[in-house]
């Protein structure tokens, strides 16, 4: 306890007129803050796409379920009356460029951005740029049935 409340006087003290003194606390909060190790199966792993691969596996593992439920038979024929073929493979067709962009003017310009960080108001600002990634992304997805790992 002594030694936390030294530590305290001396940031009152000089934490504020000396930059040197500033730049090392915040080097050593950074180095302690910072994970370069972890234990995976018992093998210790610093690289660092090793440990990328490691939290984007736990995480899925964490959200998802292997567990599969049966319907009733009521319930199955019930289900499969509500859409037509006709809506089926509207729903699998890939959408067309003019669809997307539509959808992407649609949406609210500020609302919380996408897992690559930017809003809305980003690829309705720069479609002339983006677009053609943003339609060929989206078309990869339809066909190949599941995002780019970059992407996630």
């Amino acid at each position: 306890m002594l030694w936390s409340q030294k530590s305290r006087v001396k940031w009152l003290v000089h934490g504020d007129n000396n930059t040197k003194f500033f730049h090392s606390t915040t080097l050593v909060r950074r180095r302690k803050n910072k994970i370069s190790m972890v234990k995976i199966n018992g093998a210790s792993q610093t690289e660092t796409e090793v440990l990328k691969e490691h939290v984007f596996n736990y995480s899925k593992n964490l959200f998802s379920t292997n567990i599969r439920t049966t319907l009733h038979p009521l319930q199955s024929s019930y289900l499969q009356a509500r859409l037509t073929e006709d809506q089926q493979r509207m729903l699998l067709d890939v959408p067309s460029f003019e669809e997307i962009h539509m959808v992407v003017k649609s949406l609210s310009p500020y609302k919380a951005s996408g897992p690559d960080g930017c809003q809305a108001f980003f690829y309705q600002q720069f479609w002339n740029i983006v677009g053609v990634s943003v339609y060929e992304f989206v078309s990869a997805s339809f066909k190949e049935g599941e995002f780019s790992r970059e992407v996630v």
